[in-house]
């Protein structure tokens, strides 16, 4: 986990220095400032929330869920000066524990037929890609310097899981049960993930903004926590999960000579006006 953390760390340095070279390209700010394509870095916590039935009769909470980092990149246009719309791949760890289980799916399922009495962790990696879009509203006048917008999100996606649960107090990598790792990775996992979110975008120049963002992320999977749920009959039960992730990024507006396809063309320069010249043919 430190080894992801620190690449973490050393992809948002490395976001921040193009932002610092950029600077010495900055122009005034206007309206219409936000056209162009923006990459943008984020990072910060995510954590499982909760899981319910899916006709929202009520809530399962079988961990004491417990946050861990999330990050991701994002690739955006603004097709008006208040809608936005790109792609982005993100990556979040979910932990969670319980000193006392009396899961739903001891006695159920296969890997839980015998109780299970020690304390035990979960722990789910989920990454993947999805479309967005968001539609800003400006809290300030954008012809100003340094402009504010709140905004609302909206994106779909897939998640491919890794998730793996195990006992607290384990002495090597033995699992009790587990998806898409380990020898267990041929057992792959992935299903669509909805979000919704907001946030606020501050403009650090005409070039660079400042993103904080709160999501909150649905899937129509009851594994998120690596246990399965089940009624007292031995029923799978069917459940949602939801997660959420708080993320600060920078966004930097990209030049074309940044972006491959948007590059001029080299053209030719005009002919030399030469008042003597006398073409034959």
């Amino acid at each position: 986990m430190t080894g992801y953390i620190t690449r973490i760390g050393i992809l948002v340095v490395l976001s921040v220095f193009i932002t610092l070279e950029s600077q010495a390209q900055i122009g005034g700010y206007a309206m219409g400032n936000a056209k162009g394509i923006y990459f943008t870095s984020k990072l910060g916590p995510s954590m499982l929330v909760t899981e319910f039935y899916s006709d929202f009769s009520g809530n399962v909470t079988e961990f004491n869920n417990r946050p861990g980092p999330a990050f991701g990149f994002e690739i955006s246009k603004y097709i008006t000066e208040n809608f936005e719309a790109g792609a982005d791949l993100s990556f979040f760890w979910l932990y969670g524990e319980n000193n006392s289980p009396n899961f739903s799916a001891i006695g159920f399922h296969a890997t839980m037929m015998e109780p299970i009495t020690d304390p035990v962790e979960y722990t789910t990696r989920l990454y993947g890609p999805k479309i967005f879009t968001r539609y800003h509203f400006n809290l300030s006048n954008p012809r100003k310097a340094h402009p504010v917008s709140i905004y609302f999100k909206t994106a779909i996606g897939i998640l491919f899981y890794e998730s793996e649960l195990f006992y607290k107090y384990r002495t090597d990598n033995e699992i009790i049960f587990g998806k898409g790792i380990g020898a267990n990775k041929t057992s792959k996992v992935s299903n669509a993930v909805y979000v919704l979110g907001s946030g606020f975008t501050y403009a650090i120049s005409n070039r660079i903004d400042l993103n904080t963002a709160v999501n909150f992320n649905f899937v129509n999977y009851d594994f998120l926590d690596v246990v399965h749920n089940f009624d007292r009959q031995g029923n799978r039960q069917s459940i949602l999960g939801l997660f959420s992730d708080l993320t600060v990024g920078i966004s930097v507006k990209l030049d074309k000579s940044m972006v491959p396809f948007t590059k001029n063309k080299v053209k030719s320069p005009p002919p030399e006006y030469r008042p003597f010249y006398k073409r034959y043919r």
